[in-house]
């Protein structure tokens, strides 16, 4: 992989990684790519061909696209996409295209990689041959027939409400900075890593009741969204699904929903009395129904100013307020005996109040935090 390649790659990578706040995680992510430069560099080691548009062929596998143009029509040589993915990265024949309007797949193509189009902000179409056997396209969206996934889409793709499509896989719409609505049908039940992550254009996320499970990083990043509504039927909301939604105001979730309701602009998990995840306009309830504040709960919240730890709250785990970069205080009660690493990762000047003697001021004097204040009347 030439250095080229991997500096656009790499500016790509860190532009939308802004989770990556300490040096061991930034050494973490580069650990990924090295690994992920190995995977091509050993393919690439043998000969392989490029073609006159730019494609990069080894044994009929495109490992690389080089060229710039606006629609690549993928030749019937072509028997796999590849894609690579290792811990939070994944790079693809196609990654970052920037160019890239219009791509037409052949009969031939058996395999396609998640993430295909990650980055291809201008990705317009996608079309495959009719006579594909595994993949077919409809609306711009890539499908897997079988399976009824849904690989990868871009911004002007309307996902069929035909019932082809009950899961959306890993990265399918990931920074695909352009869609600015999408609809999901009730036949979809799942929402992969990634999904629809980096969608920086998207207003609207409409869960239908199908939906039972959202993966991981699902709509992390997706920074004009400002109301999320969570049907009775959603059973697993993952760990940072919904990060860095810097312009959310409002969570609900159906009052018929037997694992998670919401309350306050919270998002609880109702048997563990977890809150996994809040919003600018967040009120922590007083009422019992939360005693633990989840990992990275708050996580990027940049509109978050100050909030009120009540006094059934036991225990803030890692990072449930990093990056939130404009709190400026925090009530803490006696109540609160376990506060995780990375609380307060990316907040700076933030005045930690809490009575004396209590937990909190033990960790906010040891932690180097100052405006400690004891003024609480708990």
């Amino acid at each position: 992989m030439s250095e080229n390649n991997k500096k656009d790659f790499e500016e790509d990578i860190y532009k939308d990684a802004p989770g990556l706040d300490t040096d061991l995680e930034w050494e973490e992510e580069a650990y990924y790519l090295d690994l992920i430069y190995k995977s091509i560099d050993d393919e690439l080691c043998d000969s392989t061909e490029i073609t006159d548009n730019g494609l990069e062929i080894k044994n009929g596998v495109l490992l690389h696209y080089h060229g710039n143009e606006t629609e690549v029509v993928i030749p019937d040589s072509i028997t796999e996409i590849r894609a690579y993915d290792e811990g939070t990265v994944i790079f693809s024949a196609f990654s970052h295209c920037k160019s890239l309007k219009h791509v037409v797949i052949p009969a031939s193509v058996m395999e396609i990689g998640h993430g295909v189009f990650i980055g291809c902000e201008n990705l317009e179409s996608i079309v495959v041959d009719s006579n594909n056997s595994v993949y077919h396209s409809k609306d711009n969206c890539l499908i897997e027939t079988e399976t009824k996934t849904l690989i990868a889409g871009c911004k002007n793709s309307i996902i069929p409400a035909d019932g082809s499509v009950t899961a959306i896989a890993d990265a399918a719409f990931a920074k695909c900075t352009w869609l600015e609505n999408i609809v999901i049908p009730q036949s979809v039940r799942s929402i992969g890593w990634e999904a629809f992550d980096n969608c920086e254009s998207l207003t609207s996320i409409v869960l239908p009741e199908s939906v039972t499970d959202i993966a991981m990083w699902a709509f992390a990043g997706c920074s004009s969204v400002k109301r999320l509504v969570f049907p009775k039927t959603i059973q697993t909301i993952s760990e940072n699904s919904f990060v860095f939604l810097t312009s959310l105001e409002s969570i609900e979730v159906d009052s018929d929903n037997p694992y998670y309701h919401s309350k306050g602009n919270c998002l609880i998990e109702t048997e563990s009395k977890t809150l996994i995840m809040g919003c600018k306009s967040s009120i922590i309830p007083t009422d019992g129904s939360v005693v633990t504040i989840g990992a990275e709960a708050f996580w990027g919240c940049k509109g978050l100013e100050s909030i009120v730890i009540p006094d059934t709250v036991t225990t803030l785990e890692d990072g449930a307020f990093g990056l939130c970069n404009n709190l400026k205080s925090i009530t803490i009660p006696n109540s609160v005996t376990h506060i995780g690493n990375r609380i307060f990762t990316g907040c700076h000047n933030i005045a930690i109040i809490t009575p004396d003697g209590s937990y909190a001021e033990k960790y906010a004097k040891d932690d180097g935090k100052a405006d400690v204040n004891d003024d609480l009347p708990f």
